[in-house]
Formats: structure tokens, sequence, C-alpha cells
């Protein structure tokens, strides 16, 4: 008999928060996703610029549409926020500028 073991290492870095969206209509990115496979909890949060929340979840599957008290908001340049727990247990956070385009 023997014995043996392995050491498995889970790497998290595919935290992808895309830059740009053009929620207009036509049926290609018309809806604003963040993805990743190694987050087991976030809040990811989207700022206009006085840094008004214009869209908040806790659900990677809940995409923004663009719209905001019921209006579409015009091409602007947003600020977002991503506070995450990764499946290996270490927190994450992540910032950054997303454009909207009409």
């Amino acid at each position: 008999t023997s014995i043996d073991s392995v050491l498995v290492a889970i790497v998290c870095n595919d935290l992808f928060v895309p830059n740009a969206f053009s929620p207009n209509g036509d049926g290609q990115n018309d809806i604003y996703y963040m993805r990743s496979t190694c987050i087991q909890d976030m809040i990811f949060t989207i700022f206009n610029r006085w840094g008004e929340v214009v869209f908040e979840t806790i659900d990677m599957n809940k995409g923004w549409d663009g719209i905001f008290e019921n209006e579409p908001l015009d091409a602007a340049v947003f600020t977002y926020k991503l506070k995450a727990i990764l499946v290996t247990g270490e927190p994450a956070l992540k910032k950054g500028t997303i454009s909207l385009v009409r």
C-alpha cells in the first residue's frame, strides 16, 4: 500500500467588469452584467457623476438596463464599485468606470 496527497490551489482572478454597454434596443449589449466564476457573495454598485446610486445588486445574474427612476439615462460615464467575497474566502474590491453609449 501507499499513500499520496495532492494540493489543489484555487486561483480566482476572473472578475470581468466590462467598460461599456449600449442599451439602445438593438439586442446587443443592451444589459450590463459583470461576470465571475469566483464570487461567493457580492454587492455591485453603479454611481452617476454626482455619486448617486443608479443601480445596485447582490445577484450576478441581475444586470442594469441603463434606466434610473423609470427613465433611460443619456450617454455618460459612470463609476462602479464591486465588493465581493471569493469562493476562496478572500475579499475582493474592484472599482472603475462604465461608459453608457446610446
